[in-house]
């Protein structure tokens, strides 16, 4: 999800529904591939409430960049008792100038 908050600004954000991320006290990275380009690690963090359900991925213009020219988005994050795991996206539909 990317969202655009009037007193945090721009956020991409992944968000499970059963599980739970691994993510330190400050942070943790998780790694991203558009399409079928290679993998590049992003900086990850959990929310104010630590929530282990929900990531926000930075720095969020390298991602909404990548996002922008691709037609497929892989996450890999590290899962309580389930390792790292990928999660895959089609965002064919997704148009960056409706952001």
């Amino acid at each position: 999800m990317l969202r655009k908050h009037v007193r945090f600004g721009k956020d991409a954000v992944i968000q499970i529904e059963r599980g739970q991320f691994i993510c330190g006290v400050s942070s943790c990275s998780v790694t991203v591939r558009f399409d079928d380009g290679p993998g590049r690690k992003f900086s990850a963090s959990e929310p104010a409430d630590r929530s282990s359900t929900l990531l926000f991925i930075k720095p969020f213009d390298m991602f909404y960049t990548g996002m922008s020219r691709a037609k497929r988005v892989h996450i890999e994050a590290d899962f309580y008792q389930q390792g790292n795991q990928t999660a895959d996206f089609d965002i064919s539909g997704f148009d960056p100038k409706q952001f």
